[in-house]
């Protein structure tokens, strides 16, 4: 079979999972992509990570400059959005293209999950993160819109940062929860953002909580697979009124 072009990740991964009826919406799709953002320039031997709403992991191919480079998969992460870590397995320098088959389609059926430049840079130690409030639709399903209301932590287009890990807690009485958040492309502009709260299906972590104020704690994983601090975050964070 010839190799399918897919305009959409969305569109690809929902009409795998679900064939398409008629006279319905499409089901929820809800996130799916590759992080760092295809602006981050990368190390070589760089770590990506594959977020999806749904379980399943596709097969994965890369090349630099054409030439194909051995993917390492790792299961990250089974909470919401499912994490899977890409290892690319070269320490060359170039066009990094990363591309996938959804699970069940044919072997010919390939989606470009992002493309990037390699690049020998000096360490990054520290990055810094703008905090706002992002709200944005996803387009229709089922059940409804798909709305994203949520905080954002926004980074430096150039930043090599993958995930965050997150710890919320509503007050110093309460539990921590944690949260792996892939650090992605959003919006026209293609800014990159970690997202927390209602995400299009479902939520990260209660919008309510968030509008009324927790105490934060956030540590950043580099495309090099090392951990650094985020400036720009306090102890605590209350949700911007909309």
């Amino acid at each position: 079979m010839a190799r399918i072009v897919v305009t959409t990740l969305v569109g690809l991964f929902v009409m795998m999972a679900h064939p398409p009826r008629a006279h319905a919406f499409a089901p929820c799709a809800g996130m799916v992509g590759l992080a760092p953002a295809s602006t981050a320039v990368l190390p070589p031997r760089p770590r990506l990570v594959y977020f999806a709403e749904r379980p399943g992991t596709p097969a994965f191919a890369a090349s630099i400059d054409g030439e194909p480079v051995t993917v390492d998969v790792k299961p990250l992460s089974n909470g919401y959005p499912h994490l899977v870590e890409l290892r690319i397995d070269s320490a060359r320098t170039g066009r990094l293209e990363v591309t996938a088959t959804p699970p069940g389609a044919d072997a010919g059926t390939r989606v470009v999950l992002g493309t990037y430049t390699i690049e020998r840079r000096p360490r990054v130690r520290r990055v810094t993160a703008v905090i706002h409030r992002y709200v944005a639709s996803r387009g229709m399903h089922s059940s409804g819109p798909e709305q994203v209301d949520a905080l954002a932590l926004q980074f430096a287009s150039t930043a090599p940062v993958a995930y965050l890990t997150v710890k919320l807690r509503r007050d110093d009485g309460g539990p921590w929860t944690t949260l792996l958040t892939p650090v992605a492309a959003e919006g026209r502009a293609r800014i990159p953002m970690a997202l927390i709260g209602e995400l299009g299906c479902r939520a990260s972590f209660p919008v309510a909580l968030l509008e009324g104020g927790v105490d934060i704690t956030v540590k950043a994983t580099l495309a090099s697979g090392k951990t650094v601090t985020v400036d720009g975050v306090p102890a605590r964070v209350t949700l911007p009124p909309r």
